[in-house]
């Protein structure tokens, strides 16, 4: 699938007191934490590359900052920072969490 697909896929930012408690990673605000829940239409070996860098169903993830451009995202996972592009960000899965992230 080719960039222009991926980009015609990525729904803009949502307010946050509209998005819904289940919705994608490339909706959370910075700063605020939610639990992954899965993937969705993903290419398999996405899926399992995202998997072994730890995003994984269960895991509590927070976007932290943004490249100058807004891509790609630094998210912080299991302790340590993981940078997603949006595309990648847009297939996983999370449900908010009402508690704002440590840091």
């Amino acid at each position: 699938m080719g960039v222009l697909q991926h980009r015609q896929r990525i729904r803009p930012a949502v307010p946050i007191a509209r998005l819904p408690a289940e919705t994608t990673l490339v909706d959370l605000p910075l700063g605020e934490r939610a639990e992954i829940r899965g993937f969705r239409d993903i290419d398999s070996r996405l899926a399992q590359r995202l998997m072994q860098l730890g995003v994984i169903e269960g895991e509590a993830i927070t976007p932290v900052r943004t490249a100058p451009g807004g891509d790609p995202v630094e998210y912080r996972i299991m302790g340590y920072a993981l940078s997603l592009r949006r595309a990648e960000a847009a297939q996983v899965m999370i449900r908010r969490s009402s508690a704002s992230a440590d840091g």
